[in-house]
């Protein structure tokens, strides 16, 4: 559940905690510098950055298709028929900016936004996007149903198999790729890691300056991967 992943929860529970229980000295001093580093220090930023940096280099090479992960739907504006992708946006343009450029003939959306009932699921409107961009229809394929990233890998390699596929580009955010290439290499896949939307990190004293609000952002995706991570190898799916 999202909830769980937000930091703000667990900020807002210790200080509950702290209120109305007394602990030991030492305790507090724990959770005093626990708050300092996470939100007067770059230490978000470093740990995202772990994630980030995981991924080898990309290498821009004809492949048989290229497969996109669904991100989430931030909201719709129905005044304006209009989505907002949140970090799908740059997945599904750079997509469209690889099939463009003749790397790939086949472009596959995968997943589905389970908390949007009754507008048009999170795949379908980026192939709805992908077809204003000048892409035939027989060139896309869309899976909708996957409400997770093992749910993406499973129902995707069925889609490859089908097709004869096994060299293609994977396209998701930066930190959310190394959670997605252990599940697509759990499944026996080789996918061409094409890692887009990184986290904008301030170099030198300028990460030090960075609103606590921010930080809490950041945060709050390193939560979200390190715990799916831990997840997943419990389920076995990685």
């Amino acid at each position: 559940m999202n909830w769980l992943e937000d930091p703000a929860l667990y900020i807002v529970a210790l200080a509950l905690v702290a209120l109305f229980r007394p602990f030991p000295r030492w305790v507090r001093g724990t959770f005093i510098a626990l708050a300092v580093l996470l939100f007067l220090t770059p230490l978000p930023f470093w740990l995202i950055q772990t994630l980030e940096r995981e991924v080898p280099a990309v290498t821009e090479t004809q492949r048989q298709a290229i497969v996109v992960l669904t991100g989430g739907i931030v909201h719709f504006e129905p005044a304006r028929d209009m989505f907002h992708w949140g970090s799908s946006a740059d997945r599904a343009t750079e997509a469209a900016r690889l099939y463009k450029k003749g790397l790939a003939p086949l472009l596959i959306v995968t997943g589905t936004e389970r908390e949007k009932p009754g507008l048009e699921r999170e795949a379908e409107s980026i192939a709805r996007y992908w077809r204003e961009q000048g892409v035939p229809p027989e060139h896309i394929v869309v899976e909708n149903q996957a409400r997770d990233t093992s749910e993406n890998g499973a129902r995707t390699a069925s889609l490859l198999a089908e097709r004869g596929i096994t060299d293609f580009f994977l396209v998701t955010t930066a930190c959310h790729m190394p959670r997605s290439r252990r599940v697509f290499e759990k499944l026996g896949l080789s996918p061409s890691l094409y890692p887009v939307d990184f986290v904008p990190v301030p170099q030198g004293w300028a990460q030090f300056r960075v609103r606590p609000l921010e930080r809490l952002l950041v945060l709050r995706a390193v939560i979200h991967e390190y715990g799916g991570m831990g997840w997943y190898w419990v389920r076995g799916w990685i």
